[in-house]
């Protein structure tokens, strides 16, 4: 049985059955209560998504004591029925800021906004939970590669032949 032909979900583009709460409010609604005895894991949203040899969080923000719960919330506001699973997702704005730069385009999330010239922000910057610099070194080997070291990719030679007049300052039309 797919839990999704009843449970709506957006991950798999599929609507549920009208009544039915969506399969993110199901899951973390159920499970909250009962995650006491994943006590010894350093983050409970470990014992499902994806897990702990994976570790999903492996980015910057690790390295800085950030937990998966300080993003998203704890699993009572992941599971809330108000929110839409995998659109209702933090956004970089919300602890970033900077005059005159933007850190992801309004109203898009991180895993889809573009700038510079239509770039993904994951092209320089890494993907959603391994935004570089990363505590994995197999996270940084692009960076390693083009560049010479991990971290953004802030060297403007790796794409281009010179660098830009005045510099890059981060917003879509740059």
């Amino acid at each position: 049985m797919l839990c999704a032909s009843c449970h709506a979900d957006n991950a798999l583009g599929l609507p549920g059955e009208p009544g039915v709460s969506n399969l993110s409010a199901a899951m973390h609604t159920a499970h909250a209560p009962r995650m006491g005895p994943a006590g010894n894991l350093t983050e409970v949203c470990y014992a499902c998504h994806p897990g702990v040899r994976t570790q999903c969080q492996r980015d910057v923000h690790l390295a800085n004591g950030m937990t998966c719960t300080q993003c998203h919330g704890n699993m009572v506001a992941v599971g809330n029925p108000a929110r839409e699973p995998w659109v209702d997702e933090p956004r970089c704005g919300t602890c970033h800021a900077r005059p005159g730069f933007e850190f992801e385009q309004p109203n898009t999330l991180y895993r889809d906004s573009v700038g510079h010239k239509n770039v993904h922000c994951y092209a320089c910057h890494g993907s959603p939970h391994a935004i570089t610099p990363t505590v994995t070194p197999l996270d940084n080997i692009q960076a390693n590669y083009v560049q010479g070291h991990p971290g953004t990719i802030d060297t403007c030679t790796v794409c281009h032949s010179g660098g830009p007049p005045g510099g890059f300052f981060h917003k879509r039309d740059d």
